[in-house]
């Protein structure tokens, strides 16, 4: 008796494993998600590079950093958080 109760619920047991599995999975998505983000900071970083330098992405960037706005543009400033 003892030792079914300990293969269903003891800490090498079934229950446990079914809760590292479904951790996996969690730490997967997470893992995922943070690539994702890295590729896309990483795809802007590059355009900041002298050899391929984006002129549209330098202007954007400044006038983000510094809150310069031409007298004839409209900034409309997102929150990316949400």
């Amino acid at each position: 008796m003892y030792f079914s109760v300990s293969a269903v619920r003891g800490k090498r047991g079934l229950l446990t494993l079914m809760d590292l599995k479904k951790e996996i999975e969690h730490n997967k998505l997470l893992l995922q998600h943070i690539s994702l983000e890295r590729d896309k900071l990483s795809n802007r970083i590059f355009g900041l590079y002298e050899k391929s330098l984006d002129l549209d992405l330098l202007d954007e960037q400044a006038k983000n950093a510094l809150g310069y706005v031409n007298p004839n543009e409209f900034m409309i400033m997102l929150d990316a958080k949400k």
